[in-house]
């Protein structure tokens, strides 16, 4: 008995190259996702509008210029004493303190989001409901699983050709190409003018049941 290799459905995928097609055509489809860079952007954004710090000055007339322009709850050197470096900068640090954070605008992509979350979390939020593309590298099986992951119902030619060499059932595996080869074999002797009488004749059981 014999096992003929099933035919392959129209659609079904065949290739790496129809694999990647499908993937780059389903990539191409989804709401795009923030990039690091545009996450960057926003976070430096974000940091422009924050007041900034008072810096504490490389000298006695620099710190005192700062201290100067604090409010005055933060100047809390008693008038009539000595404004001293130390004492100035301890207050330029108490305002400091009191000021928002920037947020960091280094890192990974995930990093940066951590940091958008902050002071956008409606943003991230709206960023996580989106989908993830799919990677167009790896394997050929990696590729099955990711289109798998997306379209249940696809056929893969490399699955049902698996699933006919592994239920064989004792039969002999015959291929198309093999098929076809036979046929035109077959074709070609029942066609000859000799011995396409033998085999078709009602003496010749053998033969007929080979080619018939």
């Amino acid at each position: 008995e014999f096992s003929v290799e099933p035919e392959i459905p129209e659609g079904a995928f065949t290739t790496t190259a129809t694999l990647r097609e499908f993937i780059d055509a389903h990539n191409a489809s989804l709401p795009a996702l923030l990039s690091a860079d545009d996450i960057k952007a926003l976070l430096e954004e974000y940091n422009a509008t924050l007041p900034s710090q008072m810096p504490l000055g490389a000298s006695v007339d620099e710190t005192y210029a700062s201290y100067e322009q604090l409010p005055e709850e933060f100047q809390r050197i008693e008038n009539g004493t000595k404004h001293t470096a130390t004492a100035m900068k301890a207050c330029i640090k108490e305002y400091n303190a009191t000021l928002p954070a920037p947020v960091k605008t280094s890192g990974s992509r995930d990093a940066l989001l951590e940091q958008l979350a902050i002071i956008n979390p409606d943003l991230v939020a709206q960023e996580a409901q989106k989908s993830s593309p799919l990677k167009v590298s790896g394997t050929k099986a990696d590729l099955i699983q990711a289109v798998k992951s997306v379209n249940p119902a696809a056929v893969f030619a490399d699955e049902l050709l698996d699933a006919w060499r592994e239920n064989t059932e004792g039969k002999v595996l015959v291929t198309r190409q093999q098929l076809s080869t036979a046929l035109n074999i077959q074709k070609a002797l029942l066609e000859h003018p000799t011995a396409g009488k033998l085999l078709t004749h009602p003496s010749r059981a053998v033969e007929v049941s080979y080619f018939g």
